[in-house]
């Protein structure tokens, strides 16, 4: 049995608990291996969500991290980050340009951050605390982001933090209602918000750095937004290549003890 190797950093508390998690995990993995070919657990029903070395070593470390509560240790494991991410085709001016590509498929969109006006598309990013893309719907670049809310969201239950764009009243309850998902955005600086609210936006504020980071590693490193090619199946192509180069460089970072997003460290490799 291997386990990765890992290197405790004293203030990296939240990478500490990530590594740890994933050095757990791979301890239970194997012995749950050993175990199942003795032992049959299930013979009926519906396939769990999550497998039984998940839910071990999500119980094993929540009491590590303090966390003596299922569903404080439910709340800590079932966090991701949400945001959007611009792909133009091609920008546009007063004239209206239109790319011939992608042709009753990419639309008009502007990004207010990036004060951008553009054809294409969005794409849509759900990543985990550590970093790891999770979900990446193709997106309209017209639709305002409260709309796409829905499709970020699907499959998942827990808290996802997001920027002011994912702001909407009804749609933040609408979705803890049916899916028992919270969405945290920080008000605006005319709104009244909660106390609770205000809380739990600081909590999470600063973990909202990580998803950032995985937009500007798609766009410089992986050039997301500058693929060429002439059909809708290529494009989709492309971008799964590229998440998945992605996750893979997350994924050896995390196995060699090094801070998930640091993938230039692979350069060295």
């Amino acid at each position: 049995m291997i386990l990765p190797k890992i290197h405790f950093c004293r203030r990296e508390t939240l990478w500490n608990q990530i590594f740890l998690s994933f050095a757990v995990y791979c301890l239970v993995a194997d012995i749950m291996k050993i175990i199942e070919k003795s032992y049959k657990f299930r013979s009926r029903g519906f396939p769990p969500r999550l497998t039984d070395a998940e839910v071990i070593t999500m119980e094993i470390c929540g009491e590590f991290f303090k966390l003596h509560e299922d569903t404080e240790i439910f709340k800590y494991f079932k966090q991701h980050y949400l945001d959007t991410l611009p792909l133009p085709v091609a920008t546009y001016t007063r004239g209206g340009f239109r790319d011939k590509r992608f042709a009753l498929q990419a639309e008009f969109g502007h990004c207010a951050s990036k004060k951008l006006n553009y054809y294409g598309f969005k794409l849509g990013l759900r990543i985990t605390r550590s970093g790891m893309i999770t979900h990446f719907p193709l997106l309209s670049a017209r639709t305002h982001d409260t709309n796409h809310l829905g499709a970020l969201i699907e499959g998942f239950s827990g808290t996802v933090p997001a920027d002011k764009g994912f702001l909407d009243a009804y749609q933040t309850e609408l979705w803890q209602l049916v899916q028992n998902t919270q969405v945290v955005e920080p008000p605006r600086r005319n709104m009244n918000a909660a106390p609770e609210q205000v809380k739990l936006v600081r909590k999470t504020k600063y973990r909202r750095k990580p998803v950032e980071t995985v937009g500007s590693q798609l766009t410089e490193r992986f050039q997301i937004t500058k693929i060429k090619v002439k059909d809708l199946r290529h494009y989709q192509n492309r971008i799964f290549r590229k998440i998945l180069s992605h996750k893979v460089g997350v994924f050896i970072n995390m196995q060699n003890g090094n801070k998930a997003l640091h993938l230039a460290l692979l350069d060295q490799i």
